[in-house]
């Protein structure tokens, strides 16, 4: 197989062209009148200032510093520049910085909060030694430059906050020393980085895309030893100081990634720019290759494990980009956790909505139920008051009695439920700025809409556009209709090109309407959008993308699939014919509809007078089901998408469980798409024998639901297998069926409405053999990848109480919302195989608990009729401890996963002796040494989804480079908001590294 490899990157793309689009993009910073609590200097705030370096202060680059209106005497807020690739010119670093303290996240986060932000421009050299050393993440070679400028950058960067605190006391701004810190990519790495070495100068801190490797609080793991970036095991010799461990356990973490970030393209493992060849094996070896699955989830286990309070994200439909969710969150994680009273809308308010999301944070010291109502130019237009729970962020959705229309007047008010004549605990702001809506929601084979738009005077010159279903990602779909200006409104149909993707538009189609401010044109800045979905299947069955990406048609080249492709293949079968006629190599690329990057997986260069089909090894998650895949050839020297010279693309086939099988039931729900115009079928097997088999169209993504004739038992083998027409086996789905005598796991209450802590039992077979085994929690508005809330060890059972992440999405749980818990391999955090699942009705009546459980200690040993007392730790830090159960006789005794036991520590915390089990981890030397089960990760599964027909495997292996230019650059250019991204370096050098 070709392995993906470095390769010579587009001449036409310069680093320069590359890091303006990235500059460009940003969410939009828009403003509210907002009358919370909190000290301010009460003035005009500091337009962004670039502040000259000063040796004499301790750094030696300059910084920028930008003061909101009325900024609080609160935590300074610091995002180090992120220019995106490594460069001799400084100027492009101090273009970057100042694109993220003008529009970039941190200006909307510093603007929300209404606290001053700095941006400290770090320069990321190219050449002099610097290839080996990321300045801008603050890696393990910058920390070891022991002279020059770029010694210790992490005390430059404190050299520039106290710098910047005693500028702002001068003005009358007395802030604290303490810092919120936030970053994305290269920066996440920085700020994730710069905590462990200062965190008792860290007020909070977000890091986000950091491929699920922050660095971890420990010193060894899995038998080796973790120096910096990885651990902290060389941390003194590093900076002089050790590792703070209760100082960096105090830090409120927010550690996030997007569930769409694939390897390589988003990933810096393979970059030995970032990472050494060393410190790469062993990350790899630790972390694990996932960065969801694996990585993100042992950082969640050993974070929990110690202690620390951090909470760990990832966010369905994310790329290496920000959402408007992920925005949202991080601005309420740094006024939670720096004590901002505050109230707001979450989005800009637009015309025409029915009900409005809102965050409002009230400090804990408040007493009493507390409502959020809405008022319209002096009339409540709530339909039900929202209520808000002191000491917790308060994500909520306010339904209302009319929809809102352009230019309204809106306040909001959290207020004690029997008021009276009482003032309001806190109150915001905001106008109706913007609308954009389908007069007529559009049919399947229109190609044109009639839309409804709008924007007050003082609003922002806004792009309307549509989006209409199909392959590639949205730039490539999406259509501008026309500019709105301020004091523009109006009804007006517009005529699409029926040449672009989408149009006319299908059945089942989803097509959104835009509107967004000048600047990129990115779904995270829109302030007004409607979505129809066109007819289809009203159960919410997907729709297959559709293949028709432009044709292209030379008369030299050739490129198509040699195979249909299957989800969850890791290679790729292409054939490719160059006549020799061409003249020169053509670049033949692969675009997966996720992940990928801008320029795509890179597969070959391929010589004149080829005609072969060449199989290429691709990174996991590359083809998914119903999405469509596209190839592209370019000439040698391409520089953009619009080069390709020839293009082809296919519908990713394959069967998946659309929900895990259930034992003792007889019905299974599965989605599939058969690719090919014959009819096949949908096969099933339970432990090897067939059980049922219906027929199955082609061409079409399908959920359906199989019914069996008498269900399986728990602990049995389920096989769906996708068959063609010749009676091959294209795909199969399979797992082994939860229960039996394997795992049970039950609420012992309902969940309490308001609350944040679930009281189940559980118990586990000692001879149930995965990776971490844990239990997780699920909510209906939270992402599928879950929560946390305790690993658990083979041979146990208990009855527990385990608090839940107060800042998580669906926390405190709504009245009326399903909760799920599921007991579950540490490495399938989507509970796809869950050996164990329960769900629950959060209630208002319910006599389960509202709260974790305070803090208590144990001593002694476990008898053999006892389990230790489990323990959850949330993020204010207090250890949660739960009751005990009876453990079974025959579950005596030590477990151990693997063939290699191995003796953990954990950390000694406060007051609170944490018994039980958890990570494979070692904490640091002054840790307590930890007595009881012993074991090692066992990355082992027991479901698959493989390929199981005999294909021709005859393929000429090619072993040409395939490595791509950048790390999420194509969510970078959709998604980023004034953050770069980290790149590749030297992009314009055409060099060929082994990355």
């Amino acid at each position: 197989m070709g392995a993906l490899g470095a390769e010579p990157s587009p001449p036409a793309i310069s680093r320069r062209s590359v890091l303006g689009s990235l500059a460009a993009g940003s969410l939009a910073v828009w403003s509210l009148s907002q009358e919370g609590s909190g000290q301010t200097n009460g003035g005009g705030g500091q337009a962004p200032t670039l502040v000259p370096s000063n040796s004499t202060a301790g750094f030696n680059f300059p910084y920028y510093l930008y003061v909101p209106s009325n900024a609080r005497e609160k935590p300074l807020l610091v995002e180090p520049v992120n220019s995106g690739a490594a460069s001799d010119n400084f100027q492009e670093d101090i273009d970057a910085a100042k694109s993220t303290v003008e529009d970039g996240v941190a200006r909307r986060i510093s603007d929300e909060l209404r606290v001053p932000l700095i941006v400290p421009v770090f320069a990321n050299p190219a050449s002099d030694g610097f290839y080996s050393k990321f300045v801008q993440a603050l890696d393990t070679e910058t920390m070891h430059i022991d002279s020059g400028k770029f010694e210790r950058i992490d005390l430059q960067l404190l050299g520039m906050v106290d710098h910047a605190r005693e500028r702002l006391a001068e003005d009358g701004l007395d802030l604290p020393s303490e810092i919120m810190l936030n970053g994305f990519s290269a920066s996440g790495n920085f700020v994730d980085n710069f905590t462990v070495f200062h965190p008792e100068r860290v007020a909070s801190v977000t890091a986000g895309a950091v491929n699920g490797m922050p660095t971890l609080p420990i010193a060894e793991a899995k038998g080796h030893t973790l120096n910096y970036q990885i651990g902290i095991a060389d941390l003194e010799a590093l900076s002089g100081e050790p590792f703070d461990r209760d100082a960096w356990l105090d830090v409120p973490l927010f550690c996030y990634m997007g569930a769409d970030e694939r390897s390589p393209t988003d990933d810096t493992l393979p970059y030995r720019d970032v990472w050494s060849e060393e410190q790469a094996e062993k990350a790899r070896a630790v972390y694990g290759d996932d960065m969801q699955a694996e990585r993100m989830t042992f950082s969640e286990a050993v974070h929990h494990e110690v202690g620390a309070g951090t909470r760990m994200a990832v966010y369905d439909d994310t790329g290496h980009s920000y959402s408007p969710e992920i925005v949202e969150d991080v601005v309420s994680f740094h006024r939670r956790h720096n004590d901002i009273e505050e109230v707001v809308f979450r989005a800009e308010p637009a015309a025409g909505a029915e009900e409005l999301a809102i965050d409002a944070y009230v400090t804990a010291e408040t007493t009493g139920p507390l409502d959020a109502r809405v008022i319209r130019d002096s009339t409540e237009v709530t339909a039900d008051a929202t209520p808000i729970v002191p000491g917790v962020t308060n994500q909520r959705t306010v339904p209302l009695s009319a929809p809102i229309s352009l230019g309204d007047d809106l306040r909001l008010e959290i207020t004690e439920p029997a008021q009276g004549t009482t003032e309001p605990l806190l109150t915001g702001a905001a106008t109706v700025r913007y609308a954009a809506s389908f007069t007529t929601p559009p049919r399947p084979g229109d190609t044109s809409i009639e839309v409804s738009f709008g924007a007050v005077e003082g609003a922002e010159r806004s792009l309307l556009s549509v989006v209409p279903s199909g392959s590639g990602p949205f730039w490539q779909r999406r259509q501008a209709l026309r500019w709105v200006d301020p004091g523009d409104s109006g009804v007006e149909t517009f005529t699409l090109d029926e040449g672009g993707t989408g149009v006319p538009f299908g059945a089942g189609d989803e097509v959104q309407l835009w509107l967004i401010p000048n600047g990129n044109q990115i779904p995270s800045r829109a302030v007004a959008t409607d979505t129809a979905t066109l007819g289809g299947d009203e159960t919410g069955a997907p729709t297959a993308s559709r293949c028709d990406v432009s044709a292209k048609n030379h008369d030299h080249v050739e490129i198509g699939f040699a195979e249909p492709p299957v989800a969850g293949d890791r290679t790729v079968a292409v054939a490719t014919t160059v006549e020799a006629a061409f003249g020169t190599k053509a670049r033949t690329r692969l675009f997966p509809e996720t992940g990928g990057g801008q320029w795509g997986i890179g597969l070959a260069f391929v010589e004149t007078g080829t005609d072969e089909t060449l199989t290429y090894d691709v990174p996991e998650g590359t083809f998914t089901l119903g999405e469509t895949a596209i190839l592209r050839a370019f000439p040698e020297d391409w520089g953009n998408i619009e080069d390709a010279i020839e293009v082809a693309c296919a519908v990713v086939g394959g069967v998946q469980f659309h929900e895990s099988p259930s034992p003792d039931s007889a019905d299974l729900t599965v989605e599939y798409y058969l690719p090919g115009d014959s009819e096949g079928a949908l096969r099933v097997r339970i432990n090897g024998t067939r059980a049922l088999e219906e027929s199955a169209p082609p061409g079409t993504l399908e959920r359906r639901t199989l019914t069996l004739d008498s269900p399986p038992s728990g602990g049995e083998r389920v096989d769906v297998q996708l068959v063609d027409a010749e009676g091959g086996v294209e795909h199969t789905a399979a797992m082994s069926l939860p229960g039996g005598e394997r795992a049970s796991l039950a609420f012992t209450a309902a969940p309490a409405a308001h609350g944040r802590a679930v009281a189940i039992e559980y118990d586990l077979a000692a001879s149930v053999d995965v990776a971490r085994p844990a239990i997780r929690l699920y909510t209906e508005t939270g992402p599928s990848w879950g929560t946390l809330l305790q690993e658990v060890d083979p041979g146990t059972g208990e009855r527990v109480v385990l608090g839940v992440h107060p800042d998580e999405t669906g926390v405190p749980f709504r009245p009326g919302r399903e909760i799920e818990v599921a007991l579950v391999d540490g490495t399938d955090p989507y509970a796809t195989e869950a050996l164990a699942k329960a769900t629950a009705i959060a209630s208002e009546e319910s006599d389960g608990p509202r709260q974790p459980p305070a803090p208590t200690a144990t001593t002694g040993p476990a008898t053999a009729t006892e389990t230790p007392a489990r323990t959850s730790t949330p993020a204010d830090g207090a250890t949660t401890v739960s009751s005990t159960a009876e453990q079974p006789s025959e579950r005596k005794g030590t477990s151990t996963r693997g063939e290699t036991a191995r003796t953990e520590t954990t950390a000694d915390r406060s007051e609170t002796t944490r018994a039980g089990s958890g990570p494979p981890v070692t904490t640091p030397a002054d840790a307590q040494t930890r007595t009881g089960q012993k074991h090692t990760v066992s990355a082992s599964a027991s479901g698959t989804a493989s390929r199981t027909t005999e294909k021709d495997n005859s393929a000429h292996t090619s072993d040409s480079g395939g490595g791509t230019p950048g790390f999420g650059i194509l969510s970078a250019l959709s998604g980023l908001g004034g953050a770069a991204y980290l790149l590749q370096r030297r992009l314009s050098e055409g060099d060929n590294r082994n990355r």
